[in-house]
């Protein structure tokens, strides 16, 4: 059986229409090693987002692991939690208590803009605060947190991606939705009662992979999607006793004058559990990641996670270390590996960079991805077949996410060429095949090992 090599470049399609001459960053990339692959492969459009979920990446990353997002979605937070190591103190792991009575919310640091209208999303990323500094800015709202309501407890993680968890959920009242925004009317937030809770059997939630009904409901949308937009109404939808926190941290928040000076709380719900990816598709699989969310979407299948600092998340990551990351993994028992049969290797520096608008940046981080992570894995693994793809477009010229099918490619050394794409770009894969779905596209590529 041959190995698979799984790349996810996070938000690497753009939209042609919306680039200068119709030139995305993936068409005007110089990739050698994939314009070698693409002579020799399977490509074309994958619908990696079902039509009723947000174009977003924990959506997108459990599809391509083969998870169906419609019927095990569980909410970005508590997938992060997971891959934060917060998942670990939960309520839910103490006696006597159960999953029920956490509700795990992802907290962002934005930078809001004031306006006669009221506040707007100027930047969903912190206003470009580092890691060190975020963190510490998170440390100190955990403290005003802390003293002001034990319900809530704020875990730092990274620059402006954090966990708040939250107790006593199911006692929260549920909100009117708010007016319509860009992705329509946006549903309120239903939270089911305890009664609700405690009918569905934790033996059934193992065994199906789902959570109560209403625990990971269409609460606010995540702050990329906002920008330039008003805040006010989607607010409205937080439960009292979340918006009391909220106003809290911003207050503390202000009084920093750091380049924070907004809260924003979106994804929430309670940790899945979910059949192991082993289990699914017999194969021993590792997930390397610079990411807390792909950490833990790692751990909710099984998988193994590669953890390493110089895998940052940022467009600086250092991809080399992640292919031999992969390959440790990869490599037979007798030569000093683990003897795995799937890596999965998720880049964000391309969804990073298109939310920063930096085009160019994106165009690099996707050369880089082409000279530092494939062509040393090509190398050593000369008869693995390798996908490449991404789990959502990230449009640079809107610094947002968009519904469309994304490029792939799978490639097996020794195959014919078996797609009528000329590059591999969002242009050049609209003549070969279409693909429904991330579960889909990895069977598929499963049928060349």
């Amino acid at each position: 059986m041959r190995k698979l090599v799984f790349c996810i470049a996070d938000g690497m399609a753009d939209v042609p229409a919306q680039c200068e001459r119709g030139i995305t960053p993936m068409r005007a990339a110089r990739t050698p090693v994939l314009d070698s692959m693409v002579r020799h492969c399977v490509a074309g459009l994958c619908h990696v987002i079902p039509p009723a979920l947000p174009p977003d990446s924990d959506v997108g990353n459990m599809a391509l692991l083969g998870y169906d997002p419609v019927s095990l979605y569980c909410g970005r937070a508590p997938l992060e939690a997971l891959g934060s190591g917060v998942a670990h103190v939960l309520p839910a792991s103490a006696p006597g208590m159960d999953l029920a009575d956490a509700l795990i919310w992802r907290l962002s640091l934005v930078r809001l803009r004031d306006t006669p209208q009221g506040p707007v999303m100027d930047d969903a990323q912190g206003g470009g605060i580092g890691a060190e500094e975020g963190k510490r800015t998170a440390q100190r709202l955990a403290a005003v947190l802390a003293a002001a309501d034990a319900r809530f407890t704020l875990h730092p993680d990274t620059a402006y991606r954090h966990i708040l968890v939250q107790r006593g959920w199911q006692a929260a009242p549920a909100a009117n939705p708010p007016a319509a925004g860009p992705m329509g009317t946006m549903p309120a937030i239903t939270v089911p009662s305890a009664a609700t809770v405690s009918a569905a059997p934790a033996s059934a939630m193992a065994a199906s992979g789902t959570v109560p009904p209403g625990v990971c409901a269409n609460g606010p949308e995540g702050p990329h999607r906002l920008l330039g937009q008003p805040v006010t109404a989607h607010r409205a939808a937080l439960p009292s006793e979340v918006q009391g926190a909220l106003r809290l941290m911003e207050e503390e928040l202000r009084a920093m004058r750091g380049p924070a000076n907004g809260v924003w709380l979106w994804g929430q719900g309670v940790v899945p559990r979910w059949p192991s990816f082993a289990a699914l598709h017999g194969l021993a699989a590792c997930m390397v990641t610079g990411i807390s969310l792909l950490r833990g979407l790692g751990r909710a299948a099984g998988m193994h996670v590669a953890e390493d600092t110089r895998f940052t998340g940022l467009p600086g990551t250092d991809l080399r270390a992640k292919a031999e990351a992969a390959l440790r993994f990869l490599r037979p028992v007798s030569a000093g590996g683990m003897g795995g049969d799937a890596a999965f290797i998720h880049v964000d520096a391309p969804d990073h960079c298109a939310h920063q608008g930096d085009a160019q940046g994106k165009r690099a981080a996707v050369e880089a991805i082409d000279r530092d992570l494939l062509a040393p894995l090509r190398q050593a693994l000369p008869d693995a077949v390798f996908v490449i793809t991404c789990d959502h477009i990230t449009c640079a010229a809107t610094r947002t996410h968009e519904r469309g099918a994304v490029p792939f490619l799978i490639h097996a050394a020794g195959a014919d060429a078996m797609s009528a794409c000329p590059s591999f770009c969002e242009l050049g894969c609209r003549g070969g095949r279409t693909v429904s779905g991330g579960p889909a596209l990895l069977e598929l590529a499963r049928s060349f090992m």
